[in-house]
């Protein structure tokens, strides 16, 4: 099983994912909400439970979810391994929840929505467009990479919505920021971000996602499907933790030897590179 394996590399590529994750105190949280286009493509990622695990199963698949312009924590998985750490794990930044800020905060400019299927993403499209947003082009998630970098270079969107899942997505991520290097350009990467904007599927109630439980209510929504996420990578990443935790501090002691830093039990979190309008 894919998931139960960690790669020839070890724990490097585990390493320099977690290590990428901009964990934003609440005072930036504002500013991460009103990303836009700025000069160059800008790739927005998220590291959960699942793309630790995925990331330990293969070192390609972590170098992919590691090569967005910023990464950021989102769910409770991930909190508890950065806590055990010695890393404070700032503002949960739940994509499903963030992405919809950052679409409204830019309605006007042009998007592509790539991802989901049929119904839902026609449901999904209808929602944006009534909300006043300009969908240029839409395409579900299952055609070839080559027909997304085409849409993109005919219809010149400035949002990119993909919603293809982990790790398919961050790599046509990376497909278009090099096709297209000097395209003012936000590229999010969304998961299931369509399928609840299209109603496909309903949110957790709100106590649940503030416990961290909406892992929970995926599972009883979609039990085959996300079995093997949920039923056997929750524990899986549970018996990884403290290995995956001595790793990020062996690191960071590194990185404090090499700089001449003095250690002060958490690692200094720069303010992230954000597109400004």
């Amino acid at each position: 099983m894919a998931l139960a394996r960690t790669g020839a590399a070890g724990w490097a590529p585990v390493v320099t994912l977690l290590g990428r994750i901009s964990t934003v105190p609440p005072r930036q949280v504002a500013a991460i909400t009103k990303l836009a286009p700025r000069d160059r493509p800008f790739v927005l990622g998220f590291v959960n439970a699942h793309a630790v695990n995925l990331a330990c199963a293969q070192a390609s698949t972590a170098a992919a979810l590691a090569a967005a312009d910023l990464i950021l924590r989102d769910g409770k998985g991930v909190e508890m391994v950065l806590r055990r750490a010695g890393q404070k794990p700032g503002v949960n930044m739940a994509g499903t929840d963030l992405i919809p800020r950052i679409l409204a905060a830019n309605k006007g400019r042009r998007l592509a929505i790539f991802g989901s299927e049929g119904l839902w993403l026609a449901s999904a499209c209808g929602r944006l467009a009534a909300a006043g947003h300009q969908i240029h082009c839409a395409r579900d998630g299952y055609r070839d990479d080559a027909e997304y970098l085409a849409a993109v270079g005919l219809y010149a969107p400035e949002i990119v919505v993909l919603a293809m899942g982990m790790p398919r997505q961050e790599m046509l991520a990376q497909k278009l920021a090099r096709a297209f290097p000097d395209r003012p350009m936000l590229i999010l990467c969304g998961g299931a971000i369509l399928d609840f904007m299209g109603g496909r599927f309903p949110r957790a109630p709100l106590w649940m996602r503030h416990a961290g439980l909406e892992w929970l209510f995926r599972l009883w929504q979609e039990p085959r499907r996300l079995a093997q996420r949920y039923v056997i990578g929750v524990p899986l990443l549970l018996w990884r933790m403290a290995r995956i935790a001595a790793a990020l501090r062996a690191h960071r002691s590194a990185r404090i030897a090499s700089s001449g830093a003095v250690a002060g039990g958490f690692w200094p979190i720069a303010a992230p590179q954000l597109p400004e309008r």
